[in-house]
């Protein structure tokens, strides 16, 4: 395959890795859980972070991909202790990296996730 279709279809030296992430959370109030989520799409933004996503009571989750291609192991350990250090976070789930563009898409999902109980 030409570099041209590698490019194309983001694979080999071209592939961009990313990693789904779900937290649970206890709020007191709709307030504070803005607060919390402007928290957390902060940190994620200073990591270079850029995340697709969907939430109900309680829950968030995701997946995150670098701003400028791939997601690293530094920055899905960056957004693990953020996870960890917050006191409003009861549970969390972090993937490894997986391939954003090609891996099978059960590597996606977060429905799935095995949570860390704080």
């Amino acid at each position: 395959m030409n570099k041209r279709l590698r490019k194309k279809y983001h694979l080999k030296e071209f592939t961009e890795f990313g990693f789904g992430f779900g937290f649970r959370y206890q709020c007191e109030s709709d307030a504070e859980r803005d607060a919390l989520i402007d928290e957390f799409i902060t940190m994620m933004e200073s990591q270079g972070l850029d995340f697709g996503g969907s939430g109900s009571d309680g829950e968030l989750n995701g997946y995150a991909l670098g701003q400028k291609g791939s997601a690293n192991e530094k920055q899905r350990a960056a957004a693990t202790d953020w996870f960890i250090k917050n006191p409003k976070i009861t549970a969390y789930a972090v993937t490894a990296l997986t391939d954003a563009w090609n891996a099978p898409l059960d590597s996606h999902y977060t429905e799935s996730l095995e949570y860390q109980t704080k």
